[in-house]
């Protein structure tokens, strides 16, 4: 048997960065709450439309927004993972599909976005450090065609293009929208993020 090279451990660190990542997002999605809060590191910082905080609060935030019916499923797709050392960083397509209530009406709100994730190994084992998202267009359908609920669209025009149908329902929720978040209808702040990322990977 050949000895491993650098390449080699490289490739078993990115697999290990995927099905690290994989593992939360199916334990969120199935309300696996212990599997999903041991992803985490202990010093994650989570930052999504909807939370701002550690990875262990964004674990309890997420078991109590199921408890309360807001429910939500994640289909992920490639992950590309570059790693430096003991740290790596994921960016991952992802398509999030929200279920809510929205006068009266069941609603589900498509969400497409780029997970950006930073793993880094501690005691051997690679955990979750952070998660930020870009996003990039939605949409919001009725769950039931002959319920339609109808929109605000004087409202509805203030909401950034990228994140728009989610800003309309966050406005109706505990957690109002924030017109600040990464999107591609504001390139500069895609690129502010991609390079708080980059110096991160190599140790900034």
């Amino acid at each position: 048997m050949r000895n491993l090279t650098r390449e080699d451990f490289e490739q078993l660190d990115r697999a290990a960065v995927t099905d690290l990542l994989q593992r939360e997002r199916t334990a969120r999605d199935g309300y696996a709450w212990d599997e999903m809060a041991s992803c985490y590191h202990p010093d994650s910082r989570i930052e999504v439309s909807w939370f701002q905080g550690s990875g262990a609060s964004f674990t309890e935030a997420s078991r109590n927004n199921a408890a309360r019916g807001r429910f939500s499923l994640h289909h992920i797709g490639a992950c590309v993972v570059t790693v430096k050392d003991d740290r790596a960083a994921a960016d991952m397509g992802c398509q999030v599909l929200g279920f809510n209530t929205l006068d009266g009406a069941d609603v589900c709100v498509v969400s497409h976005a780029r997970l950006i994730w930073r793993a880094q190994r501690l005691d051997g084992r690679w955990l979750i450090a952070g998660l930020r998202m870009i996003y990039l267009r939605d949409a919001m359908q009725a769950c039931n065609p002959s319920r339609v609920p109808v929109l605000d669209e004087a409202e509805l025009s203030r909401y950034r293009t990228s994140y728009r149908y989610l800003s309309y329902l966050l406005a109706r929720s505990p957690n109002p929208p924030d017109s600040d978040l990464p999107g591609i209808d504001r390139p500069e702040t895609v690129a502010i993020l991609r390079e708080g990322e980059a110096k991160w990977l190599q140790g900034g």
